[in-house]
């Protein structure tokens, strides 16, 4: 359909192609009956998370480095916001082992 509004061309590689297999369903149907219409859907719903949390875009490019630099990712625990980046108190080094050692049932 014509338009005076610019295009954007993308790769439909597989990482688009899980996104887009995942989310379908989960959007109104509306929005997936055409693959422009779907992606367009998820990228305004992704500018509004950035806009609610824009801290969590920064947790998702670490994790996403972590994952492709050593292959892991981080545990996800309920109400816990990201991954600590302060150095360890030097009065308590091993607060966080303690911690969970003791959510585990021990000490």
């Amino acid at each position: 359909m014509p338009t005076t509004k610019a295009r954007i061309a993308l790769v439909r590689d597989d990482e688009l192609d899980r996104a887009l297999t995942t989310t379908e369903d989960a959007l109104p149907e509306e929005d997936v009956r055409s693959t422009a219409g779907h992606v367009r859907a998820l990228a305004l719903l992704g500018a509004e998370a950035v806009e609610r949390d824009p801290e969590a875009v920064r947790r998702l490019a670490l994790d996403r480095r972590l994952q492709d630099r050593y292959g892991i990712s981080p545990p996800r625990v309920r109400g816990f916001k990201g991954l600590v980046t302060e150095p360890p108190d030097p009065e308590a080094p091993y607060a966080g082992t303690e911690a969970l050692e003791w959510v585990r049932g021990g000490r």
